[in-house]
């Protein structure tokens, strides 16, 4: 750094170089963290002295480069190792997930980190860092892991926000063999691709992007791709709670038992707890305390999904569901 810092002076270059663009369209301090992250240099004093060199040259994390891309998705790409395996460290993604928190603790802005882009109008909805990084999440095959998880509650508690990102926008091109996907429906087949399109943790990060405005009934008007994986979000969506309460009720008929695992003994306590209460003879409705408890407990499906509406499924077909409750939806 002290040689390169001296050819710099030697040379009169005294503008910010960490901004300058290469020709492939990544910034100078883009590749800078991309080699960083690949020797397992940020998160020691090396790479702390690094990072201020380049911060005294204009380094910025925020620095978009030719592809409207940040210097920290760059960071949270090499974290979360994805890319060809040549390129990452040999650092875990546990230990790049603290990288990634000590970095976004010195920032003060840090929720500029992952919201807003400088093509579109400032306030305007857009393909943020938090929705590349969920993109990452799910071609990695990360979701439904608990590192998962430390990665978007950390997104969140450090200002990532979920309405801030385009969720029914389409590029005007199409994808061979997909079509014209929304960010909504593009998140879907990568986590149907991935293999965990059922899993809790896939409802959940789609239960919030419907919660936030994301439309699973906008979508490419013509028939997908064979390489599209097409999933019916409000099926998706309501067999969680739809299988916990099948459990609950057969347990507390005596029609299953429980293991001595923790989920089992979790779910013996709620059919005691209804027996104690009611006898045995009660069964189970809707309206139960027990079952209340249970939809607190269970990932939240948006209200949009317990109302009138009507689209048209996949081939010509449609799809219609009265209006219903949350609950009676069950």
């Amino acid at each position: 750094m002290q040689l390169l810092e001296r050819s710099l002076n030697n040379w009169g270059i005294h503008q910010p170089v960490m901004t300058l663009l290469f020709e492939g369209g990544g910034t100078m301090f883009s590749n800078v963290v991309q080699i960083a992250m690949r020797h397992d240099l940020l998160g020691t004093p090396d790479g702390q002295a690094l990072l201020e060199f380049c911060y005294a040259r204009g380094a910025r994390w925020d620095i978009r480069d030719g592809w409207n891309q940040t210097s920290f998705l760059e960071l949270l790409e090499c974290a979360l190792q994805h890319r060809r395996r040549e390129l990452c460290g040999k650092r875990s993604i546990e230990d790049n997930l603290k990288v990634v928190r000590g970095i976004l603790e010195c920032q003060q802005d840090s929720h500029n980190l992952w919201n807003g882009s400088e093509v579109r109008e400032k306030g305007d909805a857009c393909e943020t860092t938090f929705y590349y990084m969920l993109r990452a999440l799910a071609e990695a095959g990360l979701v439904g892991l608990s590192i998962a998880r430390q990665y978007i509650s950390t997104a969140e508690e450090f200002g990532a926000k979920w309405d801030a990102i385009a969720w029914n926008y389409s590029p005007p091109w199409g994808i061979y063999e997909k079509g014209k996907l929304t960010n909504f429906h593009s998140l879907v087949d990568l986590l149907g691709h991935a293999g965990c399109l059922e899993h809790p943790d896939t409802v959940t990060i789609l239960s919030r992007a419907l919660e936030f405005g994301a439309d699973f009934a906008v979508d490419d008007h013509r028939p997908p791709g064979r390489r599209r994986i097409v999933a019916h979000i409000p099926n998706l969506l309501w067999t969680c709670r739809r299988q916990m309460l099948v459990l609950i009720a057969l347990l507390s008929h005596d029609r299953a038992i429980t293991g001595p695992d923790d989920v089992g003994a979790a779910l013996n306590w709620l059919a005691l707890l209804v027996k104690r209460q009611h006898g045995p003879a009660i069964s189970l409705k809707v309206g139960h305390p027990v079952v209340r408890l249970v939809f607190s407990f269970l990932p939240r499906v948006p209200p949009v999904l317990g109302y009138d509406f009507k689209t048209e499924g996949r081939g010509g077909r449609s799809f219609q569901r009265r209006h219903r409750s949350a609950e009676e939806g069950l």
